[in-house]
């Protein structure tokens, strides 16, 4: 019986090695393809955004080519009309808030020069160590070095991404496709022994995902929507692409809020000075944050998704150092599927004798 314990043991001990090192290779293998991943990422996400109207389609009576033709080409169609639209202005607004951003800098660096550099001395003297103005000022120039530098690899990037737009509907097609016989195949390759167990976890992982992917996108929508028109209406520069920020930047809980709402703020206090204007779009951002979180989220995404706020943002910071935007993308799944195996995990921990008996 203790040999059969030990074996045992040693054949999970085994199991444990091998999965390790398959993540392991995994999460190298995505760093060295890094440059080329985006488009597959995108597609993959689009695709699995769409199955289910794919899948209503044909239960309707269309054949899974047609369907699949008819949701891609009004997918790319409505998202090419969009581009077609908004992107000149977007791309305008854009380059123009990238010029005067050194301005922006150059206006936070005079904040802190003449407010924290005091405090930031007086704390160098409590630890022994003085810190002059001038070297806060050298300091402060090696970050904007920093941010500028960041901005034109951005801005590269951001060229290189619309050259590989065309590969993302031709991935978006073939995986919606392909979609249910990839369910079936690897389906098929579960080991029969915990083939139940792990459908139930993909179930579960599978609600999950598609309820905050789902209600993460309304979201961000209709905040879009939300702040494009009130900071229009107030007159602020950049409205559009503010707005843009905004929105995207929700889907990282309280720190793309920050981010948003200080730059606003900042856009529009070198735009207006201390004024009305200023006090409106703090006003605007306060009401959009408690719209988002009293209500938006509540009734669209709900408590049943199960993601923690906190589990976002470290899965996102992960993503970001480990594999840049597209680990940004990636994080929003990965932290779904980790946080549903490690609810699992503790669940089996609690009806197990290791804790049980202790």
């Amino acid at each position: 019986m203790t040999d059969t314990k030990q074996a045992l043991q040693r054949q999970r001990i085994y199991q444990l090695l091998f999965w390790t090192a398959v993540i392991t290779v995994f999460v190298l293998f995505l760093q060295a393809i890094q440059p080329i991943l985006l488009p597959f990422v995108i597609g993959t996400i689009m695709a699995y955004l769409f199955d289910p109207v794919v899948d209503r389609l044909e239960r309707a009576g269309l054949s899974r080519m047609r369907a699949t033709a008819i949701v891609t080409v009004l997918l790319f169609l409505l998202l090419g009309t969009a581009l077609t639209w908004l992107g000149p202005l977007l791309y305008h607004q854009l380059g123009s808030l990238i010029a005067v951003l050194p301005e922006l800098l150059r206006e936070a660096q005079d904040i802190v020069e003449h407010h924290a550099a005091p405090i930031i001395s007086m704390l160098g003297q409590v630890n022994g160590t003085e810190v002059t103005e001038q070297q806060l000022h050298n300091q402060q120039m090696v970050n904007t070095s920093e941010v500028l530098k960041g901005l034109a690899v951005s801005g590269a990037a951001a060229l290189n991404i619309a050259s590989l737009l065309f590969i993302t509907p031709i991935v978006c097609f073939y995986l919606l496709r392909d979609w249910d016989k990839m369910v079936a195949h690897i389906d098929r390759l579960l080991p029969r022994a915990y083939a139940d167990t792990i459908r139930t976890q993909f179930s579960l992982i599978d609600a999950t995902l598609s309820g905050y992917l789902r209600g993460q996108i309304i979201v961000m929508f209709i905040l879009t929507i939300y702040y494009a028109v009130a900071l229009t209406v107030i007159g602020v520069k950049f409205s559009l692409i503010l707005a843009v920020i905004a929105g995207l930047f929700i889907i990282i809980p309280y720190v793309g809020t920050l981010v948003s709402t200080a730059l606003a703020v900042g856009i529009v206090y070198m735009q207006f000075g201390m004024e009305w204007q200023t006090i409106a779009v703090i006003i605007v951002y306060l009401v959009g944050q408690m719209l988002e979180q009293q209500i938006l989220t509540p009734q669209v995404i709900g408590e049943r998704v199960g993601l923690h706020p906190l589990w976002m943002v470290f899965g996102m910071l992960a993503g970001a150092v480990l594999l840049g935007f597209t680990g940004v993308l990636l994080a929003v799944p990965i932290t779904a599927v980790t946080g549903v195996l490690v609810r699992f995990m503790v669940g089996r921990y609690l009806a197990s004798p290791f804790y049980t008996n202790s």
